[in-house]
């Protein structure tokens, strides 16, 4: 239906709803006609209208309708300051349209709506300016009608913020009908007006920063605005700076129930779909309050940001259920938006004046967490006003912790570092420790719901970690060594700090030595890694009041040290022992319980690859579980959880099981990893093997082909990680009878094999290839060969040697056919 007559319908429809069910029917009749499209649309509006006793101003045909208005105004805006002033030819009005509203003179129509008109108008006195009149339609003053237009003009009265465009004169027409005068916006949308800059990210957020606080202005003039978009905020640019101001506020509800702008919507939905928060979708929910906008808010920035909205669905951040309803979903992370460097994501970063991979890694962090905590489906877990988004987003800027970011020392410190990061460039060995070491604590986090003695003993664990390394610090001293002071000696100069002066303080020894032990551990010092590790295990034991989480965490660090030592049964006890730590507390959050989906996705790798794979299985099906409910929005984690399953069922010889789950992580990687990324290749090569193995030889060339072409660009030319790739695509070239093809892939495979083990899986390619020819003389020696690389590395009933001496008499027995 196209405007004029959506126009059409609007009009009829805002007569009939006010007609009983008789008079209805005959005025439709009459006014239809044979016009069968249009009495069915006025009809689907008043099959959605409900009475509202409320005295609200909002239901949704009035929003179309405004929304149609507010399109028109906005683009002729601009028009309205320049060559449209008090010369302009009255003769361009229609012909109903009057040429005096109170003390304006009319000089065009901006727009119309189903309830009212807007007027480009100009004032002589007392100043001398252009307004923008609204003007409830001739036919339109109902009661009803009046009401929704005196709420909105009441809305306006109270707001004075220069990012509101504000209300500047309101009275009664000649022939009797409502007014109000606004300010004229001279400007065009927010998104337009970022992008044809090519505003970089942090400017675009410091003019969301203007929004955000001209929303909290309204709601602490109790009103919620309730259609926070795009195209009802207005930017323009003055003195070189973009000036954001909010407009239409036809939807807005008054925050106080007990005030004249109440407008209260039990049972109605209203607002635009994909920038309503879940409340305000919801028609059963009335208590509607100032988080919805906050939601809306988060909207508005992640588009701005991102380029995208947060959910696919035209419906937003509603996703159809089984039956028919509609549940709340999260959004998924800005940053996992540029996954890859296609088109799309390049044009979009351009328009943010950087690359896809660049602004990938600015969004990672804490404006994923800013935008996540505003789009938040649970309102409780949303920041609380506008006011605090707008502080969180400042706080980024300047280099600070958030409020959506975890509340850790790790974290904190890191922020300290970037905002004095002159410096710091002083204590180098240093900031490797803070930026390796602590961020393991980074799990460590201070609920809310903690009292307040909780809090302040964790204040003093902070003081006392900084303390620690505030003294390592002094490395950077040329008196200790300087700046090329060894970082292994700056690590035990903070043991033996920590040990000397916090011996007697557990809680403060326990974590600080978890931090310096993980790092050791990560440098390749076992041995010391151990002995420091297990003292801050004594030490958080020891330790009154320890949580769960704490205790659980150094004992995943043990269990990940003792598997790089390659202890597996000890490794294997840690791990099981931190899942116990956590497995009835009742307190987990959902850091912690993230922190189980890696521990037990750790175990069931670890016990995979100790052939253990019966035992393995329900540690990698709960992590996956865990991964899909803490951690959906986050890809690499579902990539890496998923393939572990595929890799489960694989070795279980389950291979349609594995398919499904190599299929899913696949689908996550393509989404988390640039399109030349070798952890993409993993996920493809393993897809592709698996199709490979189940005879779908056509579907499963193209993973093969793509997964080799990414790890040519990935890993140096020459780098043995290239095998796999190249060892799987060979297979299938031979199963697909492109047998040159793979005897070119055989001799570059043969190139990269370093040890043993490589020569003999280049040789079992071999034989394969040469029973493809049948040349089974050849192809016997070339198993045999490999068999006894084998032996080398791998003992007599090891399944690989076992594997090829079965093929080397299979190809004795052809030979003999």
């Amino acid at each position: 239906m196209n405007p004029e007559r959506y126009q059409r319908a609007s009009e009829l429809f805002q007569h009939a709803v006010e007609l009983g069910p008789d008079e209805r029917r005959a005025y439709l009749e009459r006014e239809c006609g044979t016009d069968a499209e249009l009495r069915a649309a006025v009809e689907s509006l008043l099959r959605h209208d409900r009475p509202d006793d409320s005295g609200a101003f909002s239901d949704d045909v009035l929003r179309k309708g405004r929304e149609r208005l507010d399109a028109i105004v906005a683009d002729s805006a601009s028009k309205a300051g320049s060559g449209a002033g008090a010369d302009a030819d009255p003769t361009d009005l229609p012909p109903n349209a009057p040429r005096d509203i109170g003390p304006f003179q009319v000089l065009r129509l901006l727009g119309e709506g189903g309830m009212g008109s807007v007027y480009l108008c100009h004032q002589d006195e007392p100043v001398k300016r252009q307004v923008a009149v609204k003007l409830i339609k001739l036919g339109m003053d109902s009661e009803r009608i009046v009401r929704h237009f005196s709420k909105e003009r009441e809305a306006l009265e109270r707001m004075e913020h220069p990012g509101i465009a504000r209300m500047l004169d309101a009275g009664i027409s000649a022939d009797g009908r409502p007014y109000f005068a606004m300010e004229v916006v001279d400007g065009t949308d927010i998104l337009t007006a970022c992008d044809e800059r090519r505003l970089p990210v942090d400017e675009r957020l410091r003019v969301f920063i203007r929004v955000a606080r001209a929303i909290h202005h309204a709601h602490q003039r109790g009103i919620l605005h309730r259609d926070i978009k795009p195209s009802n905020v207005q930017v323009s640019e003055i003195d070189g700076q973009l000036i954001p101001k909010v407009i239409d506020f036809g939807l807005a509800q008054a925050l106080d129930p007990d005030s004249a702008g109440d407008a209260s919507l039990a049972g109605r939905i209203v607002g635009t779909p994909a920038y309503m928060s879940p409340e305000q979708a919801d028609p059963g929910v009335a208590d509607i309050d100032s988080r919805a906008d906050v939601y809306s808010l988060g909207v508005l920035l992640y588009e701005l940001i991102t380029g995208h909205l947060p959910h696919d669905s035209r419906m937003g951040h509603l996703t159809a259920g089984a039956s028919g309803d509609s549940t709340p979903m999260d959004a998924v992370a800005p940053s996992s938006r540029y996954a890859s460097n296609g088109d799309a994501e390049t044009k979009l970063a351009t328009r943010r004046n950087t690359g896809a991979r660049t602004l990938r890694k600015l969004l990672k962090g804490d404006l994923d967490w800013i935008t996540l905590m505003a789009l938040d489906p649970d309102r409780e877990r949303r920041y609380a006003s506008a006011s605090e988004l707008a502080n969180d987003v400042e706080a980024y800027l300047d280099h600070l912790p958030v409020q959506a970011g975890p509340p850790t020392a790790a974290y904190r410190i890191a922020k300290f570092y970037k905002r004095h990061r002159v410096a710091a460039l002083s204590g180098t060995a240093i900031v490797g420790l803070l930026t390796v070491g602590l961020f393991v604590t980074s799990h460590l986090t201070v609920r809310a719901k903690e009292a307040e003695e909780r809090a302040l003993t964790l204040l003093e664990d902070v003081r006392g970690q900084n303390d620690v390394f505030n003294h390592m610090l002094v490395s950077a001293d040329p008196r200790y060594g300087g700046i090329d002071a060894r970082f292994i000696d700056v690590l035990e100069r903070g043991i033996d700090y920590t040990l000397e002066k916090y011996s007697d303080q557990p809680r403060v020894a326990g974590v600080t030595l978890v931090s310096i032990g993980s790092t050791l551990s990560t440098l390749g010092d076992h041995d010391r890694a151990e002995e420091v590790l297990l003292r801050a295990y004594e030490y958080r034991q020891a330790t009154d009041g320890v949580s769960a989480d704490e205790l659980s965490f150094v004992a995943n660090s043990l269990g990940m040290l003792y598997k790089r030592r390659g202890d597996l049964q000890t490794a294997k006890r840690y791990y099981k022992e931190s899942l116990e730590h956590v497995r009835d507390d009742p307190d987990a959050d959902d850091s912690t319980m993230r922190s189980v989906a890696a521990t037990n996705f750790n175990l069931g790798r670890m016990l995979l690859s100790m052939g253990e794979i019966d035992e393995a299985e329900p540690y990698m099906l709960r992590a996956v579980e865990l991964q899909q409910e803490y951690s959906a929005n986050d890809e690499q984690v579902l990539t890496f959880g998923n393939g572990g399953l595929g890799e489960l069922y694989e070795r279980k010889l389950d291979l349609e099981s594995a398919e499904t789950y190599y299929g899913q992580s696949l689908a996550h990687a393509r989404r988390a990893f640039p399109e030349d990324h070798p952890y993409l290749a993993t996920a493809l090569v393993q897809h592709g093997f698996i199709l490979h193995r189940l005879g779908r030889l056509e579907e499963a060339r193209g993973p093969l082909e793509e997964a080799l072409t990414i790890a040519r660009t990935a890993f140096p030319e020459g780098s043995v990680t290239l095998k796999p790739y190249l060892d799987r695509l060979t297979l299938h070239y031979i199963a697909s009878g492109e047998l040159e093809s793979a005897a070119e892939l055989v001799t570059e495979s043969e190139s990269l094999a370093r040890d043993p083990l490589g020569h003999g899986h280049t040789l079992k390619l071999q034989g394969t290839l040469h029973m493809a020819r049948e040349e089974y003389a050849e192809a016997e020696a070339a198993f045999r060969e490999g068999a006894a690389l084998y032996l080398e590395q791998v003992p007599e009933d090891s399944p690989w040697v076992v594997e090829l001496n079965g093929l080397a008499e299979d190809a004795r027995a052809a030979q003999a056919r």
